[in-house]
């Protein structure tokens, strides 16, 4: 299908045929919103912000509920330096999907972004319950205890990370710093 050789294209970064094929798609399928998120994502590995933003509005327009678009245009958002709507984006997500743990994961960041790190900690700290093996979320956590100058906790989560992945060059470089801050 046009739509499979589409994202086939995007993956060879041939992003002018994928368009093509793309809109031979949305002339089929007016009324999906999929070869628009398509067309968004090109948009936005280009760094076509402005663009992406206004291909994911419309694929919005035509399906509000399509977790897909929240999430990259939530992404968008974070480019554009707009934390509040990107927020706004991944809120409805978790209103949609509640537990998802990608957009836990965003969510955090964003929040850990405008400096609320105790929020964002809170909720990755939620997200590790239901994941505690989740390298991602462990890694992010060290991070962000790390940012609010609580080294040992930052310290417990590097090592838990390195007892999984013991060349994982985040959480060695990580650690090290965490101990050098004690």
């Amino acid at each position: 299908t046009h739509l499979a050789l589409a994202i086939v294209l995007i993956e060879m970064q041939k992003y002018d045929e994928a368009l093509a094929q793309l809109d031979t798609v949305r002339a089929l399928q007016p009324t999906s919103a999929v070869p628009l998120v398509q067309k968004a994502r090109i948009h936005a590995l280009q760094s076509h912000f402005d663009a992406a933003l206004e291909t994911l509005n419309a694929a919005h327009a035509l399906d509000a509920g399509n977790i897909a678009v929240l999430l990259l245009r939530a992404s968008v958002y974070q480019e554009l330096d707009d934390n509040e709507k990107a927020l706004a984006d991944i809120d409805r997500v978790l209103q949609l999907k509640p537990g998802d743990p990608t957009a836990m994961r965003f969510r955090a960041i964003l929040l850990a972004g405008s400096g609320k790190f105790d929020v964002a900690i809170n909720q990755l700290e939620e997200l590790k319950k239901v994941s505690p093996g989740d390298i991602e979320v462990m890694l992010q956590l060290a991070m962000f205890y790390a940012a609010e100058n609580k080294p040992y906790k930052a310290i417990g989560h590097y090592s838990a990370v390195l007892e999984q992945d013991p060349d994982n060059m985040i959480a060695i470089r990580g650690l090290g710093d965490a101990y050098l801050s004690v």
